[in-house]
């Protein structure tokens, strides 16, 4: 019986991988774009919600694995259970259980219990105590997943996983039926943010590797890098602070910059070829070149309107949850020849998000076929400055405004010999 299941989906796998692939064209996300979490010879258990298609997204999108599903008897006939079982699925019985092996999963291995989507923001949405119990005792790890709704077959299936938990730090008490509830509860809020964080994915694209318009913002971005060199020559150092750490920025983050030009956005968004990242800047300059900052999706700021311009900060607090890059100048207006002063705002997005502060400093303003050097500085990490109690502390928005200002004194001092050069 095990060889003729096997064989089932041995069969079923290779006739349908190609048809499905085309016919669904899966995309796949995850809650941290570049941290995957979950080595691929581990087992985990996957809880997602009963949305259309999941059984076979989930099913796909973890092809090569050998997946068992978790499902209620009675959304089966016998004669769709006998084929559901064929391929390593398991159904609850009259006492609750699944039937699950009492063995721990071999290593590749996938379970799944699909939850009601109705129920998605509710406590303890569905989430059966039975798979929780069965994955603290294995001590395999819960990775919650959101599949989004599709209305028709043809429709691009989508699934996002989040973070790998551990159960053994979830529910340190074993034989607390409490903490298994409070774990059922924190599994169903981690998903209504996972849906949350898919849409922003979406919406701001800040997933996407290829789309026409990034490939046209890239081809000019290739014709532009050809000309600057040559019009504005530059060298980059770096202070305290390694090339890749500096410049291969990885999930979200906050590029401070000084400003000296209008063209600084420029020079800087060609500076961080590995990203695309998102520059604020003033309504003024929206103004007068709006179908260029619309087509390259730029942060438009009315600062003539409101010192907190609430579209601006949401839309940027959006991005960077959606692992995106936004460059910021903090001090918010031209100054060419000293560091003026720095508004909080580039601390308040670091701190509500997580996300790191990279230092961009030019040593001096840029003027055609001039040579100028550009100091990169140590980039402030706020998980490492902060506890989680100091980052709802208000107070340290300013402290971290004068840490990024201590930053731009020191790659200013680093920068004076190279500005003594330039006026020599």
């Amino acid at each position: 019986m095990r060889f003729i299941k096997w064989l089932v989906r041995f069969f079923w796998k290779l006739i349908s991988i190609l048809p499905a692939h085309l016919v669904n064209r899966f995309l796949v996300y995850h809650e941290y774009r570049w941290n995957k979490s979950v080595p691929s010879k581990q087992s985990r258990m996957i809880i997602a919600n009963d949305a259309k298609h999941a059984k076979r997204i989930i099913f796909y999108t973890n092809y090569f694995k050998y997946v068992h599903g978790l499902f209620d008897s009675s959304d089966y006939s016998e004669g769709k259970k006998f084929w559901s079982k064929a391929l390593g699925n398991y159904f609850k019985d009259e006492k609750g259980h699944y039937g699950l092996s009492q063995k721990v999963s071999k290593k590749g291995e996938y379970a799944f219990y699909l939850r009601k989507a109705a129920k998605i923001n509710n406590e303890n949405a569905g989430i059966d105590p039975y798979v929780i119990y069965y994955a603290l005792k294995h001590e395999v790890a819960l990775v919650p997943a959101y599949v989004s709704e599709s209305k028709h077959w043809y429709e691009r299936k989508k699934i996002i996983y989040g973070e790998a938990i551990n159960t053994k730090e979830l529910i340190p008490d074993s034989t607390s039926s409490e903490q298994v509830k409070n774990a059922c509860a924190f599994i169903s809020k981690k998903i209504a943010q996972l849906k949350h964080k898919q849409a922003l994915y979406e919406k701001y694209d800040t997933y996407k590797y290829f789309s026409f318009k990034h490939f046209v913002l890239d081809f000019f971005r290739l014709l532009y890098f050809a000309t600057r060199w040559f019009v504005f020559p530059t060298r980059t150092h770096y202070v305290g602070v390694t090339r890749k750490e500096a410049k291969r920025i990885k999930g979200s983050g906050l590029i401070a910059a000084k400003h000296r030009t209008f063209i600084d956005p420029l020079i800087l968004y060609d500076d961080y070829r590995s990203r695309r990242p998102r520059i604020i800047i003033a309504k003024l300059l929206d103004n007068k070149f709006r179908a260029i900052t619309k087509f390259a999706s730029l942060i438009v700021y009315d600062r003539e309107t409101s010192t907190t311009d609430p579209r601006m900060m949401l839309e940027t607090l959006n991005i960077l949850k959606a692992e995106g890059l936004v460059a910021i100048f903090p001090e918010g207006h031209l100054y060419k020849d000293s560091i003026g002063e720095l508004s909080d705002g580039t601390a308040f997005f670091a701190m509500k998000t997580h996300a790191p502060i990279y230092p961009y400093y030019t040593v001096r303003e840029w003027k055609p076929f001039h040579f100028n050097h550009v100091m990169i500085g140590k980039p402030l990490y706020i998980d490492k400055i902060f506890t989680e109690k100091d980052l709802e502390n208000g107070e340290n928005i300013h402290k971290l405004t004068l840490m990024l200002k201590a930053s731009f004194e020191e790659l200013d001092e680093a920068g004076k010999k190279y500005r003594k050069k330039s006026k020599n």
